[in-house]
């Protein structure tokens, strides 16, 4: 089955003008102070290649991590990489990506709905706290080739 979505292929890098602080999310992985620092000095580089049935991910940022997002609805288990492994479920709502990610370690979920537009791409993300309250963070990166 074919499934049709935004083109997300290419090297994009985040924004940090205008996207809002990640803090909320290091913060609940318990990301130490002096990553989180190294963390906020660069904008990491995500490459991203697709076909229909999955999106593969390169996160740069010091280190090179591949995550692969499968449009199954099936959980999966990511290791991240700083911080306790994620159970990680995809699927596709619209022709957009949707990527829900849950740590039972900290006892939080994060669900991201991507968008591309005017060649930004927008990750809508809401993260919710085991006790029900959420945090809107919208993290936008620049589409650099």
């Amino acid at each position: 089955m074919v499934i049709k979505m935004e083109d997300y292929t290419g090297k994009w890098q985040e924004n940090r003008y205008l996207s809002d602080s990640m803090e909320p999310i290091l913060d609940l992985q318990e990301i130490p102070w002096l990553i989180k620092q190294a963390i906020n000095a660069f904008a990491p580089v995500y490459t991203i290649t697709q076909n229909d049935q999955r999106v593969i991910v390169s996160l740069t940022l010091g280190v090179t991590k591949n995550e692969i997002y499968e449009f199954d609805d099936i959980e999966r288990i990511s290791q991240p990489p700083f911080g306790p492994p994620l159970s990680v479920k995809c699927w596709v709502n619209e022709g957009h990506l949707v990527v829900e990610q849950k740590s039972e370690v900290h006892g939080f979920q994060f669900r991201a709905k991507w968008s591309v537009s005017d060649g930004k791409q927008l990750r809508h993300i809401i993260l919710t706290m085991k006790d029900g309250t959420q945090t809107e963070i919208n993290l936008v990166l620049d589409r650099i080739e």
